[in-house]
């Protein structure tokens, strides 16, 4: 039996043609990263820190209040759209039944 490795790689998901792929490169030797430090854990001090955590990151002062108070009116407007019974000043109806849905 030969020692050639190939892979099957999908042409399209979905289909079943497939395309052969010879890989004759020896096995392949792991190099240690020149820069190790990019994937540590780093503690920054600032919104990078709620960034990588949370995946968002609140950052004051970017939005001036006025265009912030402006803003929530409309989010608040679109929401109340769709007709349901959604009252902002009664937490009880923040529930999913009240809300928009896409189904």
């Amino acid at each position: 039996m030969s020692s050639e490795k190939y892979s099957s790689v999908s042409v399209l998901e979905g289909l079943s043609t497939t395309v052969n792929i010879k890989d004759s490169s020896p096995d392949v030797q792991l190099i240690p990263s020149p820069r190790p430090d990019l994937l540590r854990s780093v503690n920054h001090g600032d919104f990078q820190d709620d960034l990588t955590k949370d995946g968002f990151a609140v950052i004051k002062g970017v939005i001036p209040p006025e265009r912030v108070t402006q803003y929530r009116e409309k989010a608040k407007d679109w929401l109340l759209s769709f007709g349901t019974e959604l009252d902002f000043e009664d937490n009880k109806t923040w529930i999913e039944k009240k809300l928009a849905s896409s189904e």
